[in-house]
């Protein structure tokens, strides 16, 4: 993680264990102390890779203006009853706004923690599949291993039988064809 000049309160969260590469980037960071009608976090990537195939997958996070200049709440007065029911209709408005910003976030957030688990399960086969591969290659350099000693077994067996044919033995044997 490398968080370079940050001036703007930041909370970072990661979700899971193992091995996993998250990369976040802001453009034109704004600022919550700022007394503005527009603010800017900036689109927030982030971007997933697939370590099996190198492949990047982003979920982008987009501007979200939830200030209340831009939730029509701003400078509500409740005077009488009639600003008063007013203000209650735009609360209401605002709120339903921030429940679909609530929604959109936690969609992505969902995106995310399914990447993470996509990951670990991918991890895992690719282990497990690893771990095959040795095991076969194992098994295969102990078949080569038996069947060289099968060789070295019969020609040592030869050998010990050619040792013990006498002169009288070659002559039956050559008498025979």
């Amino acid at each position: 993680l490398i968080i370079d000049n940050v001036t703007e309160p930041l909370l970072l969260t990661v979700i899971g264990n193992g091995v996993f590469s998250i990369t976040a980037s802001w453009d034109n960071m704004g600022s919550l102390h700022k007394e503005t009608s527009i603010s800017s976090d900036g689109p927030m990537r982030v971007t997933a890779t697939d370590n099996a195939v190198g492949e990047d997958a982003f979920i982008t996070y987009e501007d979200i203006d939830a200030s209340a200049a831009s939730l029509s709440i701003g400078g509500i007065a409740i005077n009488t009853q009639q600003l008063a029911q007013s203000a209650l209709s735009r609360i209401d408005t605002a709120l339903l706004r921030v429940g679909q910003f609530r929604s959109e976030v936690g969609a992505k957030m969902n995106a995310i923690e399914s990447t993470i688990r996509s990951q670990g399960n991918q991890s895992q086969m690719l282990s497990q599949a690893n771990q095959r591969i040795e095991e076969t290659d194992y098994a295969k350099e102990i078949a080569k291993k038996v069947s060289i000693d099968i060789i070295e077994q019969a020609s040592m067996s030869i050998v010990m039988q050619a040792r013990n044919i006498t002169k009288d033995g070659i002559l039956g044997l050559l008498s025979q064809l």
